[in-house]
């Protein structure tokens, strides 16, 4: 009789446990609006890289202008510093 109320108390505990498990229902994910939301967002992040490209290409080319434009004057006072009459 022990061993009966034994089993019939662990049987109650493991279903009290299993009660308690029960599989909650999943949040409602709209995967058509977090797709549309993410190819916005990817959107906008290559609209401002290639903003960003734009802006750095410009100041590269700028400064490779202004480097130029050093050399030449470099290379004219040295023509005229180093002029040797025969």
């Amino acid at each position: 009789m022990r061993r009966h109320l034994a089993i019939i108390a662990g049987s109650l505990f493991v279903a009290s446990l299993l009660a308690g498990c029960e599989k909650r229902p999943e949040p409602a994910v709209d995967r058509d609006a977090l797709t549309q939301q993410a190819q916005v967002e990817h959107q906008a992040l290559t609209e401002a890289r290639e903003a960003l490209d734009t802006r750095v290409t410009g100041a590269l080319d700028d400064a490779a202008d202004q480097v130029r434009e050093a050399i030449e004057e470099a290379d004219d006072i040295d023509e005229a510093t180093f002029e040797f009459e025969d």
